[in-house]
């Protein structure tokens, strides 16, 4: 599998890691098992690392895929980190899209940022 979900129930983060090739089916149904993560363990923070991936994923399939932030198990103080390699310039358009559907997003170059953003609310 291309990514791996793991809960991280005493400082209420749900950790997303994704590894080599990722393709956009596959990148929709981590994010699908994010909220249901979120919903099940009534958790409102999530940590996205996508430094060691490959994603072969196109502009319109960014959009696609940040379409699918308008779903009803996100809570509303939902706080999403995500760390990626500087190279990263399709998530640029995630990123915008999400932000704009007033999803509180911070991209990160730097995993331990990341956390502390997370972590500081």
């Amino acid at each position: 599998m291309s990514y791996t979900l793991a809960i991280d129930k005493e400082n209420g983060v749900i950790h997303l890691t994704y590894n080599g090739k990722v393709n956009l089916d596959i990148r929709k149904r981590a994010r699908d098992e994010v909220f249901q993560a979120c919903d099940e363990h009534q958790l409102s923070h999530a940590l996205v690392d996508m430094r060691l991936a490959q994603f072969e994923i196109t502009e319109t399939g960014a959009i696609e895929f940040a379409q699918g932030f308008k779903d009803p198990r996100i809570p509303p103080d939902y706080r999403l980190a995500c760390v990626v390699a500087p190279a990263d310039t399709t998530d640029k358009i995630v990123e915008i899209i999400i932000t704009l559907d007033h999803i509180n997003v911070r991209y990160f170059y730097n995993i331990d940022e990341a956390r502390q953003w997370l972590l500081a609310c």
